[in-house]
C-alpha cells in the first residue's frame, strides 16, 4: 500500500485515513458488524461489548471506543467471538425493553437469535472461558 498507516482486519491490509475508532474503519471496507451503541442510539462507551475484535496475541479490544493503530492485526468474527457475542445478547434479552422488543427482534432473526421471554438459557448461564495469558 501506498500509504504506511494501516492496520490488518480478517487478514486484509486497511489504509487508516484519519477515522476515530477501529469500528469506523471496519465500516469503511463494508464489513458488517454487531453494535448496539451505535444502532440503538446509545452513547458510545464500549460497555455493550458486541463490537469486540480479536487482535493477533488473543486479546480483545472494544471497536467503538479503541482507536486504530499502525500494524493492528484484528479479526472481527472469530469462533471465540461468535460465543462472546451469542452470551451476551441472550443476557441482553433475558430482560428486553417492551417499546424496543420489536426492533430488537427484527434486528436479531438474521443471526437466528430471538428476545427471551422468561426462563432460563442454560447456555447463557455458563461461565465464559477463561482468559488467555498466551
Amino acid at each position: 500500500m501506498k500509504n504506511s498507516e494501516y492496520m490488518i482486519i480478517d487478514g486484509k491490509p486497511v489504509a487508516i485515513n484519519g477515522e476515530a475508532s477501529i469500528l469506523d474503519l471496519i465500516r469503511t471496507v463494508g464489513i458488517e458488524f454487531p453494535t448496539f451503541c451505535h444502532n440503538l442510539e446509545l452513547p458510545v462507551y464500549g460497555h455493550c461489548r458486541m463490537c469486540m475484535v480479536e487482535t493477533r496475541e488473543g486479546v480483545v479490544e472494544f471497536a467503538c471506543s479503541t482507536p486504530p493503530r499502525p500494524g493492528m492485526n484484528i479479526k472481527t468474527n472469530t469462533e471465540a467471538l461468535q460465543r462472546y457475542r451469542r452470551v451476551l445478547l441472550k443476557l441482553v434479552l433475558a430482560n428486553p425493553v417492551p417499546d424496543r422488543l420489536q426492533e430488537l427482534a427484527a434486528w436479531l432473526s438474521p443471526a437466528g437469535l430471538k428476545p427471551v421471554t422468561g426462563g432460563g438459557d442454560e447456555e447463557a448461564k455458563r461461565p465464559l472461558p477463561e482468559a488467555r495469558d498466551d
